[in-house]
């Protein structure tokens, strides 16, 4: 297993390498602390006074772009407090990259290349000793699915029509929504704020389905979370993001 991650450490440098990103290399320590609220980070005490280990290294590498770099990509360490469970542990290895010019759709594009890129060099370097039929993902050779986050949710919500997009509901109905779907009692909804129902909803009834068997990558998000992506020029209610989901 040791061989097979040094493996794919080289491939994912060598797949940034040959379209033009160049490698770099942020603090893990940092007098800033996170830009995203719903993350919190380790604090040190040093003798210069505080300072945060990097939830990411988003910070770090926007001073660069900003500076002049052009496209960059990092294998790094992060932290995050508080995210200890079966898909996430406190210190894990992130690769983050930016692509300068491109669009989102390129940057589709490129997760998916990436992702076939990386699966055949686990298939190349697989032994019995390390995997089993259960744990082997197969990509299909047609372009990964795409949905949007409206479209998800009316394709579990087969009351929600694109005439009442989820994007148009009011907190009040999302707290319904969330009450009857959810393991989230009423007076908890009660209490959410909108993109916390949004987000349970997302994660107990949305999530478990995409990507199932098949990439899927769930892509305009609602503006309100756009995480640093940009607006949607299209559709004001929404934001340039995506993410990959598979099993």
């Amino acid at each position: 297993m040791l061989r097979l991650r040094a493996s794919l450490l080289d491939t994912i440098r060598e797949f940034f390498r040959q379209r033009g990103y160049l490698e770099v290399e942020t603090p893990l320590l940092s007098h800033d602390i996170v830009v995203d609220a719903h993350l919190e980070p380790f604090e040190v005490q040093a003798s210069n006074g505080r300072l945060f280990l990097q939830t990411s290294p988003e910070a770090g590498m926007k001073r660069l772009l900003a500076a002049g770099s052009g496209s960059i990509f990092q294998v790094t360490r992060s932290f995050r407090r508080h995210e200890s469970g079966a898909k996430h542990n406190p210190e894990f290895t992130m690769i983050e990259w930016y692509g300068v010019g491109t669009t989102w759709q390129d940057q589709v594009q490129l997760t998916e290349e990436l992702m076939r890129c990386v699966h055949w060099e686990i298939k190349a370097g697989t032994t019995p000793e390390i995997s089993s039929p259960s744990n082997c993902v197969t990509l299909p050779d047609s372009p990964f699915d795409c949905i949007a986050y409206a479209d998800a949710f009316a394709r579990f919500f087969g009351s929600l029509t694109p005439e009442i997009s989820v994007l148009d509901l009011t907190t009040e109905q999302l707290q319904l929504l969330a009450a009857e779907y959810s393991k989230v009692d009423l007076q908890t909804c009660q209490a959410s704020s909108r993109d916390d129902l949004l987000n349970i909803l997302l994660a107990e009834c949305i999530e478990p389905g995409l990507g199932s068997g098949y990439p899927e990558f769930l892509h305009t998000y609602p503006a309100s979370q756009a995480a640093l992506a940009k607006l949607n020029p299209i559709d004001s209610r929404t934001a340039c993001r995506f993410e990959l989901y598979l099993n």
